[in-house]
């Protein structure tokens, strides 16, 4: 670098050119230390700041998607609902009162009135202002009948000054006769309504715990085939380097370099594929589990477990049991009943009796209306009765009961069903486990053989196209085993999900909707 300054410089300092020699190297070491730097610290901090790398086991992905799930938070505002419902509707027998107030009521008109005496209309000039109030306690029983008091307070002023106060106090009881308790009804319409929504929430969670499992081990495996891949490319870069030193030496032609070099660009561009499939499911992943925004994630499953035979007797058991098609279906047999009731008591013949107990008073002096009451009571008993809608509510009936006969032949249907799908994932979870035992041993084979391959190419006892036939069987064989872990691993999430009573499809799917 020195030796190129112009003759000038030279001539001016020539006693100093070993010192310019000696900054100019310096000073080249220093560019080249800040330039190191510079491309450093910001992967350093990237790494440090920029990327929040987190590795996450299985049950730390459900519990979050659990809680972060759009569809799981829309059953938990269902529940909210249907449980307030509830409330509400069993509020429906404790005691509540109402008063309502006219403050106050002015009438004045002039009426046209016919006088027969004198065969003439004379006009009459009424005014009334007026103030009511009315208070009422109510005790709903459970017979579906009412209990009330109640207070009328009235208060009456006329034209030419007359006025008039009214304190009426009485006991009243409601109850309906030859009708439906509507209020227990009621009730338990609304506790029918909160037990199905209990039950979808309690199906999708199975529902969501299995979809989380199976896009889990689905990334899980995208994760593996993206190492074998790169293992199988970083081998055959090896056996390419060994053969570029066999051909310098003789020991093989250019033919077999020319093939195992296209074996590597094959694998190079498999591994790219491998990369993308692998990035797509990884953000996939993280937008199902609700965790879109992170930068990164790792996953790491629990791969220490050991596949065993499943007896299909318990697991029906215990499936039938739990099952939540079946418990829906008496939750629709019973709607379907109550369904059956509304209908016929549209057209049917149906009372009330009315008791009342009161005290009645009317006197010009407010005061006084409070004292020497008069005695009111009552008993109204009332009826009706249906003539004729030619045919309408029987027709209802038989609508509702043919409806009601449909849900006694489906739920009968679909136990079959869900025993015959219980039964399927128990042959799906024992063929995975003899499989995942088959391609253990058969891995290990392959692994040893390439090895023995692999030394035996080294030496020069084979050629370039034995090797590759190694390495592909090898792949392969790797590519079934995980493939085989990974159906164990969805297999045993889907019997799990059915012995708990689950059933339907997954609603988010991927790789891993089986």
């Amino acid at each position: 670098m020195v030796d190129n300054l112009p003759c000038k410089i030279r001539d001016i300092f020539p006693m100093n050119i070993k010192f310019f020699k000696i900054i100019f190297q310096k000073m080249d070491k220093f560019i080249r230390l800040i330039s190191l730097l510079f491309i450093v610290i910001p992967i350093l901090s990237n790494q440090s700041f920029g990327f929040n790398i987190r590795t996450l086991i299985l049950e730390e992905c459900i519990n979050i998607a659990l809680e972060k799930s759009p569809e799981i938070m829309y059953l938990k505002s269902d529940l909210e609902r249907d449980q307030q419902r509830v409330k509400a509707t069993r509020a429906g027998l404790k005691s509540n009162a109402s008063a309502n107030f006219y403050l106050p009521s002015l009438h004045d008109m002039i009426d046209e009135i016919y006088d027969s005496s004198e065969k003439i209309f004379k006009f009459k000039h009424t005014r009334r202002n007026r103030i009511l109030s009315n208070l009422r306690i109510n005790q709903p029983i459970p017979t579906n009948g009412n209990f009330s008091l109640n207070h009328i307070f009235f208060y009456e002023t006329q034209l030419h000054g007359v006025r008039n106060f009214s304190n009426h106090f009485y006991l009243e009881y409601v109850q309906p006769i030859f009708t439906p308790n509507l209020l227990k009804m009621n009730i338990r319409r609304a506790e029918l309504s909160l037990r199905r929504t209990q039950l979808q929430y309690e199906s999708r969670r199975l529902n969501l715990i299995h979809s989380i499992t199976s896009n889990f081990y689905e990334l899980y495996k995208s994760t593996v085939e993206y190492e074998i891949q790169a293992a199988e490319t970083k081998q055959r870069e090896t056996a390419v380097k060994s053969a570029e030193e066999k051909l310098k030496s003789g020991g093989i032609d250019e033919m077999e370099l020319t093939q195992l070099e296209v074996a590597l660009s094959n694998s190079r561009a498999e591994l790219l594929s491998r990369k993308k499939e692998l990035e797509e499911k990884t953000n996939w992943f993280k937008q199902i589990i609700g965790l879109f925004t992170e930068d990164e994630i790792r996953i790491s499953p629990d791969l220490d477990f050991t596949p065993e035979i499943v007896e299909p007797e318990s697991v029906v058991k215990e499936g039938l049991n739990n099952s939540i098609i079946f418990k829906e279906y008496e939750i629709n047999l019973e709607s379907s009943r109550l369904r059956v009731i509304d209908a016929q008591r549209r057209n049917e013949f149906k009372g009330d009796i009315i008791i009342s107990l009161g005290l009645d008073n009317k006197d010009p002096l407010f005061s006084e209306s409070f004292s020497h009451f008069d005695r009111t009571n009552s008993i109204i008993l009332n009826f009706s009765m249906p003539l004729w809608d030619w045919g309408r509510n029987k027709a209802q009936v038989a609508s509702a009961t043919a409806s009601l006969r449909r849900t006694v032949l489906s739920a009968e249907e679909n136990r079959k069903s869900v025993e015959r799908e219980l039964r399927e994932a128990v042959r799906k979870i024992n063929e995975a486990t003899n499989r995942l035992n088959i391609l253990k041993r058969s891995q290990q084979t392959a692994q040893k053989s390439y090895d023995m391959i692999l030394e035996k190419f080294n030496m020069g006892e084979i050629s370039a196209q034995d090797l590759e036939r190694a390495q592909r069987r090898l792949t392969r064989t790797k590519l079934s085993h995980i493939d085989a872990v990974v159906d164990y691993q969805i297999a045993m999430s889907d019997l799990e999900r059915r012995k708990s009573g689950g059933f339907g499809f997954v609603r988010i799917q991927r790789g891993g909707g089986r």
